[in-house]
């Protein structure tokens, strides 16, 4: 697994402390530098510069320039456990390091360029990256975690050898991941270490034969971080008994299990399940999809290259779609799936079997008034790269309750239970069966199902009108999944429903959740201090993103947002905005902690922000940790002391019924199944209020 954040020069220190490195890459050479990294160097290369002249080395002198990425390559769990428990250690070790090798190749292969406005597009060859590559087989916790810190410098050379910034590759992570999987298991086999894998529930690759229990067991640092614990420095017991908390959940080294069948290049059965993957996934995809589908699959082992031959020869056999600076493929069985899906949606529009008008339709302009015409078909519609979750759930409440009182029955087909609740929290629809064989079916997050799924639920809902909802409880794709969406055109209706919830001074009895929950914020925000207004608890991040947007039109429409508006991590900031850290901002700043941004910078791009400890000033840096503060997830609500109103219920509820919540918006909460039980007993909309 590959993890990437960015690093500053002061990492070095710490880097140097925790063992001796080596550099790597072929730009490392362009510098004279091999073998153990020193600090001197490290330092200099991070601060783009000569490690022996000094010079400035980048052609273009920035500003504000970045030192460099910290890219961490993890082995599997169950591998790291495998080989501290003294099985194939060392040679584990150096599968480790060449699969890390193997990954910065293909990033300086395929991916490696360099960023200068003189050439066409910005951008342009390089010849090597500059990296230093850390290695450590314990965590924190002295515990079994193999992986290594590939350090990479903010720096390229270009064919002529001028030297550059790196260009945007950030991109090709999910490809580098790949990479590194696919090599680490070509490079066991390689030394001798034969291992049957299996794939986990949620699509990682691990050792079969290693309970889940034992992994859990030897996690327990990971189980800190998640749970928010504060980490000062290495454990003082560095030798914690993990072994005895592995034996004990069941964890035997000579429990790996056979290996399996390995598959080959030229392996048929390979290329059939990439195929069926990749239909289940989507019915277009690119090399970067092939090549991630590949390392999912647990037989497949190549290197770098061989990984590159294998899916430049899958591709040759697939059908092209387009052509261009991202071109994408399809294959016959995604193929056949669209034809499917086109077919029954041009029969359906053809036909108009039934008719779903409860009045004229004619002359409508609202797009609660347009969706109740007799279109068999509709699409709600959204904005890239966002969700109007909350616009989408007002038209469904809406249109629901007069297609009930038709006596029509209205559901929503939704990917997981959580979304079906939330539906249910917002609008009252419940969940689709099959058996039930609804009059009105919304589809949520139908623009991330492929055209083989929406063609299952049209089948299952032969006689429903079908409202298809872009984005809904998730952010909208920029493409749809499935190619017949985009084909449709003018044949299906699309129906923005602009920015909701519509702010009202005095919401109805029946309006919606958001705008009841929002004329309570408003009565409740004179009572409260400056420093703890209350918080508005969403279900999701769909639901949080509209209700800050909400609170934030509101307040400026009151006179209390003023003066130039920053820009910063997709977040638009003002003087007299409510803030909220989602991670530490410093020592004196843990997460969780309200603040209310006094004045911005913009062309220094910083913002001063009044904490209750007292004023600071966030740098762009920092203000990636800020968002705002007028609405947030239920984990985060429950680490402050502000008073919490949770969408979807009637009363103010504590802070510990918060943690509760939490559940709907953070599907990896250790009480996860407690919670579904909380739901089940009490519903979505009872919950019982901590006085």
């Amino acid at each position: 697994m590959l993890h990437v954040r960015p690093v500053g020069v002061s990492v070095v220190s710490y880097y140097i402390r925790q063992g001796a490195g080596q550099w790597t890459g072929r730009g490392a050479g362009h510098l004279g530098m091999q073998g153990a990294v020193e600090a001197g160097n490290l330092r200099a290369v991070l601060q783009g510069r000569h490690p022996v002249s000094g010079r400035i080395l980048p052609e273009a002198r920035r500003t504000r320039r970045r030192a460099g990425w910290d890219l961490v390559f993890t082995a599997p769990k169950s591998l790291s456990l495998l080989a501290a428990s003294g099985a194939y250690g060392r040679r584990i070790a150096g599968a480790h390091q060449a699969a890390t090798a193997e990954a910065l190749s293909q990033f300086e292969e395929c991916h490696l360029h360099v960023r200068r406005s003189s050439a066409p597009g910005g951008r342009s060859a390089a010849t090597g990256a500059v990296a230093a590559r850390f290695d450590h087989t314990r965590n924190a916790g002295g515990e079994p975690h193999l992986h290594s810190h590939l350090l990479l410098a903010n720096l390229a050379r270009d064919l002529d050898g001028r030297w550059w910034s790196v260009g945007p590759w950030w991109l090709e992570r999910t490809e580098m991941d790949a990479v590194y999987t696919l090599a680490l298991r070509h490079h066991l086999v390689a030394r001798g270490v034969e291992l049957d894998w299996r794939v986990r529930p949620d699509g990682l690759v691990d050792v079969a034969g290693v309970p889940r229990a034992a992994l859990r067991a030897t996690s327990t640092r990971g189980q800190e971080v998640a749970a928010g614990a504060r980490y000062s420095g290495r454990s003082s017991d560095p030798d914690r008994p993990w072994r005895r908390r592995a034996q004990a959940a069941g964890w035997e080294p000579s429990a790996a299990g056979p290996p399996a069948a390995r598959a080959s290049q030229g392996d048929p059965d390979l290329r059939v399940a990439v195929t069926a993957r990749l239909a289940l996934a989507g019915s277009t995809f690119g090399r970067r999809d092939v090549l991630v589908t590949l390392a999912g699959v647990p037989q497949a082992h190549f290197d770098a290259a061989g990984a590159r031959r294998w899916t430049s020869g899958f591709l040759a056999g697939c059908t092209p779609v387009s052509s261009g600076r991202v071109p994408t493929w399809t294959s016959k069985l995604a193929e056949s799936a669209d034809r499917r899906l086109e077919a029954t949606v041009r029969d359906r529009i053809e036909q108009r079997a039934r008719t779903f008008a409860v009045s004229e339709g004619a002359g409508r302009q609202q797009p609660s008034e347009r969706l109740l015409c007799d279109d068999p078909v509709a699409v709600l519609a959204g904005e890239p790269h966002r969700s109007a979750f909350l616009a989408h759930t007002a038209v469904a409440r809406e249109c629901a309750r007069v297609w009930q009182s038709a006596g029509l029955t209205v559901a929503v087909a939704t990917r997981h239970d959580l979304d079906a609740m939330r539906w249910a929290t917002l609008t009252g629809i419940e969940a689709f069966h099959p058996s039930a064989r609804p009059g009105v079916l919304f589809v949520d997050q139908a623009d991330r199902m492929t055209s083989g799924e929406l063609a299952v639920l049209l089948g299952a809902a032969p006689a429903a009108k079908v409202v298809m909802v872009e984005g809904g409880t998730s952010l909208r794709l920029c493409r749809p999944k499935s190619r017949v969406l985009e084909g449709l055109g003018e044949a299906v209706p699309r129906l923005d429903p602009g920015r909701a919830p519509i702010w009202e001074r005095n919401a109805a009895p029946g309006a919606h959740p958001a705008e009841r929950l929002l004329e309570r914020w408003t009565a409740r925000l004179e009572q409260a201090p400056p420093m703890a207004p209350p918080l508005l608890v969403g279900l999701g991040m769909p639901e949080i993103l509209g209700l800050n947007d909400a609170a934030r039109r509101h307040l400026a429409s009151l006179g209390q947002l003023s003066g130039p508006e920053l820009k910063a991590h997709g977040r638009r900031f003002r003087a007299g905005d409510t803030v909220l850290a989602v991670r530490a901002v410093g020592p004196r700043v843990p997460a969780g902690t309200l603040g209310k941004v006094a004045a911005v910078d913009t062309r220094a791009r910083t913002a001063t922000v009044r904490w209750p400890d007292g004023e600071a000033t966030a740098q762009p840096a920092a203000l990636a940790r800020i968002v705002h503060g007028y609405a947030t997830t239920p984990r985060l609500a429950a680490r402050t002391t502000a008073q919490a109103l949770v969408l979807g219920s009637p009363e103010r509820v504590g802070i510990e019924r918060a943690r509760v919540l939490a559940s709907f918006s953070e599907s990896r909460h250790p009480a996860r199944q407690l919670n579904r039980e909380v739901a089940r007993t009490y519903g979505p909309d009872t919950w019982p209020v901590q006085r």
